[in-house]
């Protein structure tokens, strides 16, 4: 669970194992926020440097990935910039054409401008570029339409996934006009790798496998 906690005018988010209202936590981890960011979040509790106390009325939100887990998801409107920090798998399956959860998808219910700096939008510049102020619409917006700032990591382990989804895409689609027979996805992904096939993550597989057989035709 995410705990956002006001201290000596920063918020700061705090991940707990469990919540009952009155009872002592120690802290796990810990990122801070500009108060202005974190201004519309009401809640009550006391905390200091070592256990947490957290009183009746906080507001706590069951999370799927925390601030620093999270990758930042951007778009340009109207000449200005907006950022999102999201789960980067829910939102590369959003990507992905499937369904997902976007409360569980976002990190912090705020639109940026700097997500890094922690810059929030202003209200008039949302509502102008995205015609609503409705975070999870603005959100799947800029998962499905702007930058997903993949890691290297993450990137590299998508990549591998699709190159075996384009494989059995053509293995299924595709047959071998000698033996009359299917090619072998093993050999597909084989031949993919001779002709340096460059695969996006960000495309479906059948968005690439066009592109992929006529680059194998040309070993």
């Amino acid at each position: 669970m995410a705990l956002y906690i006001h201290q000596a005018g920063i918020f700061s988010e705090f991940t707990i194992n469990s919540f009952r209202p009155n009872k002592n936590y120690r802290i796990q981890k810990s990122l801070h926020y500009k108060p202005e960011i974190m201004q519309k979040d009401k809640f009550s509790c006391t905390a200091s440097f070592g256990p947490v106390t957290v009183q009746k009325g906080i507001r706590i939100r069951d999370k799927m990935v925390t601030v620093d887990e999270a990758i930042i998801a951007k778009i340009v409107k109207n000449g200005k910039h907006f950022e999102i920090l999201v789960d980067p798998e829910l939102a590369y399956e959003l990507r992905d054409g499937k369904s997902v959860s976007i409360q569980k998808m976002l990190a912090i219910n705020i639109i940026c401008t700097d997500a890094k700096k922690g810059d929030k939008a202003s209200t008039a510049d949302i509502e102008a570029a995205f015609g609503t102020t409705d975070i999870e619409k603005i959100t799947e917006h800029i998962v499905k339409h702007g930058e997903i700032q993949l890691t290297t990591e993450f990137r590299r382990k998508k990549v591998e996934e699709r190159r075996k989804q384009i494989a059995n895409l053509i293995s299924k689609n595709a047959v071998n006009p000698q033996t009359k027979m299917p090619h072998p996805a093993d050999r597909i992904l084989n031949a993919m790798e001779q002709s340096h096939f460059s695969v996006d993550p960000m495309k479906t597989a059948e968005q690439q496998m066009d592109d992929a057989v006529k680059a194998i035709k040309q070993i």
